[in-house]
């Protein structure tokens, strides 16, 4: 007996706080210390293609790390 429909909050901003960006010397959108932490050289920005053990390339490790951490 539900409806089912469309369902938007009307702040779609509402609860979310903006927090400085971590540091990227590369700029290749991966945080240096993510980086670091797997492998990857935070000066050199062409790894970001870098293809991974999951064979995900490494930024694509870094988003769905990202995602992960929202879910928790």
């Amino acid at each position: 007996g539900g409806a089912w429909g469309k369902r938007e909050p009307k702040d779609m901003m509402a609860g979310l706080a903006a927090r400085p960006a971590p540091a990227d010397t590369d700029r290749d959108g991966m945080a240096d210390a993510w980086e670091a932490a797997n492998g990857l050289n935070p000066a050199d920005s062409d790894d970001h293609s870098r293809i991974m053990k999951s064979g995900y390339s490494a930024i694509e490790e870094y988003c769905n790390g990202l995602a992960r951490d929202l879910l928790q």
